[in-house]
């Protein structure tokens, strides 16, 4: 179990990420972390609020309440010379959420996967006999610069013309394996992220010399369905899968939908409503599933895959939009 110290509260949340505050307390929650102080217990009492001052002012405090009893019990005992700033938790706030992740695990005996043969094996010992796979990565569809085109009079639109795989590779590479990976027995996939990203729409616009606001972003998202639906049926042409499947892309972004619904953690759900997670995520494969060895084929950045106690807010999926159902065969796109 990781111990972390937390007698040093952020001063302020500026510098913390949401992401990583979550991940700290449901690790709390899950017993992959253990908190410590070196203070006295008088001491510590008096630091108690100046955490949940912290979470509330992070939008959490539902998450912090669930996690009271062992912040009102830590682990009192002083930090020795090789516990230094790395295990503070007011230096992981600062962090990724990956980071953190890794870290906990590691401190459990996890093991690390680094090569796309360690992932298969893996992967489909834990999914075992289940019909239908699904997966939740807010990174693994994210194709918001492909989508949008800026004409020469600075208006923004859509691209529904797409024959650069180059562009979509991350993504390629990363549901190949992912296929590839399957049990004989899954006959659907559905995959939940976000195609859709204010920065990245923010980003690009900027390269073209225009300032645009998100209001603009959200009147554009409406009627981005059909660019999407082109994306998904190009990014499917170069998927191969060792049999044929049924592979559904859900797009996590609303209309008119302030902020996406996607958690940071890269879920796997499956049969009778188990879960794992992957830390790396599944965009992370270094070159092509097909032509290669899949020994030599390394994982950037290496994941861990650890079941977990399926999370209330994956059940939000209800709500995303399916952009495209596609069955895959051996030879590629049906």
């Amino acid at each position: 179990m990781l111990e972390l110290w937390v007698d040093d509260v952020p001063p302020t949340t500026e510098e913390c990420q949401q992401f990583t505050a979550k991940d700290l307390l449901r690790l709390i929650r899950n017993h992959n972390v253990q908190i410590c102080s070196a203070d006295s217990q008088t001491a510590w009492r008096e630091t108690i609020p100046k955490w949940q001052q912290f979470f509330d002012d992070m939008g959490l405090t539902a998450a912090y309440l669930e996690t009271i009893t062992y912040w009102k019990l830590p682990m009192f005992k002083p930090k020795s010379e090789l516990d230094t700033i790395d295990y503070e938790a007011s230096y992981f706030l600062r962090k990724s959420p990956d980071c953190l992740l890794r870290i906990a695990l590691q401190q459990n005996q996890q093991r690390i996967l680094s090569s796309a043969s360690e992932f298969k094996s893996q992967f489909a010992m834990l999914i075992g006999n289940s019909h239908r796979v699904s997966i939740y990565d807010r990174y693994l569809l994210k194709i918001q610069a492909q989508l949008m085109t800026v004409d020469g009079k600075g208006s923004i639109g859509y691209n529904e013309q797409f024959v650069d795989k180059g562009a979509f590779i991350e993504t390629i590479r990363g549901l190949n394996l992912i296929l590839e990976s399957l049990p004989n027995d899954v006959q659907e996939l559905a995959v939940h992220s976000d195609m859709l990203d204010w920065y990245k729409f923010k980003q690009e616009a900027e390269k073209k010399g225009l300032t645009v606001n998100q209001n603009e972003f959200y009147d554009w998202i409406p009627n981005a369905r059909s660019a999407q639906e082109k994306a998904m049926e190009f990014i499917s042409q170069n998927l191969i899968s060792p049999r044929e499947i049924i592979i559904e892309f859900y797009d996590c972004w609303l209309p008119n939908s302030e902020r996406t619904r996607m958690e940071h953690d890269r879920y796997v759900c499956y049969s009778q409503s188990r879960s794992f997670i992957s830390s790396g995520g599944f965009r992370n494969v270094s070159n092509d599933v097909q032509g290669n060895d899949l020994g030599t084929i390394e994982l950037r950045p290496k994941t861990f895959l650890m079941r977990i106690v399926r999370d209330a807010s994956l059940e939000l999926s209800k709500e995303n939009r399916r952009i495209k159902k596609i069955a895959i065969a051996p030879n590629g796109h049906l």
